[in-house]
């Protein structure tokens, strides 16, 4: 079941009923967080893949960047780490399917390859942890803040929707200020210090 922030947004935002953001909005907002929560905290992840005889290019299914890459025996014991300059990955490292290339010398299909590193969260296939999900919101409440002050329309809709019914330019400042030091705070709270690439060429 896909995982929906949005009930979670609009509550933050005092906005369950939609009054001031549409559901679609939402969903924007929330796919910008996302995309900027996956820069600071990427999930660590692995692909398994069976080696073919002469086959020196492998396509990787979980894995958008690739730090290490292991070689695994028949019964995925791991024979060694493949050293630097013997694989390397190819592609945008921004998308799924980036081809990983493995010296051919490697290539005998009694092995495997473990590849460590690291993909997105996203909300269908993988579920972000509690503190990423705190983080992907804060970031989201900065930018639904933000966009108030480009629309005046929407925002005499907030300032009416704000429990005083009043919530002047200043104030509205503010809470964008506050909004993006707690942003901040948590993406600072759950970054991932990367291991580097050693095997890109």
């Amino acid at each position: 079941m896909a995982l929906d922030l949005k009930p979670t947004l609009g509550v933050a935002l005092r906005d369950s009923a939609n009054a001031v953001w549409t559901s679609a909005e939402f969903d924007t907002i929330l796919s910008h967080a996302l995309e900027e929560t996956n820069r600071v905290r990427p999930r660590v992840v692995k692909d398994v893949i069976a080696l073919v005889e002469d086959q020196d290019t492998y396509v990787l299914t979980n894995v958008y960047t690739v730090f290490r890459v292991d070689l695994l025996d028949a019964s995925s014991k791991v024979v060694m780490p493949l050293p630097a300059g013997s694989w390397e990955v190819w592609g945008d490292n921004m998308s799924p399917g980036q081809t990983l290339y493995v010296n051919p010398v490697y290539a005998n299909s009694t092995y495997q390859l473990r590849v460590h590193g690291y993909g997105p969260y996203d909300y269908t296939t993988n579920t972000p942890p509690l503190q990423v999900q705190e983080a992907i919101i804060a970031v989201a409440v900065a930018d639904a803040l933000r966009r108030i002050t480009a629309e005046r329309a929407r925002y005499e809709q907030y300032a009416a929707n704000s429990p005083r019914s009043d919530v002047s330019v200043n104030e509205l400042l503010g809470q964008i200020n506050q909004a993006e030091q707690n942003a901040a705070r948590l993406l600072g709270d759950i970054r991932l210090i990367r291991r580097p690439t050693y095997g890109r060429g």
